[in-house]
């Protein structure tokens, strides 16, 4: 790192439910619009991933995306986005700011 590099460190965390029917869907985690997961929900319907997004990121607001297979009918809901390290705060379930 040099001096002029103005990345900070967090780690926020979110809670991905699903539902879905016939099969299991892929899905693909942004921030924005880098990719941090690519995954196939293989949990039981009942059941959510606690998706775990590290960042070495400029200060700014991020956005998290879920992008998912089309050919399946499916519902993807984030929720419970938690600053675990950092100086960071919660916009929304899907959005934070790295201050």
């Amino acid at each position: 790192m040099n001096e002029t590099d103005n990345r900070k460190f967090a780690t926020v965390s979110l809670d991905i439910y699903c539902f879905w029917l016939n099969e299991a869907p892929d899905y693909r985690l942004y921030v924005n619009g880098e990719l941090f997961a690519d995954r196939t929900f293989r949990w039981d319907k009942d059941k959510y991933l606690q998706e775990i997004i590290p960042l070495h990121a400029e200060p700014g607001l991020y956005t998290i995306e879920i992008e998912h297979d089309s050919k399946h009918i499916v519902d993807f809901n984030a929720s419970n986005l938690q600053i675990k390290k950092g100086n960071a705060v919660r916009i929304s379930d899907r959005e934070f700011e790295i201050k």
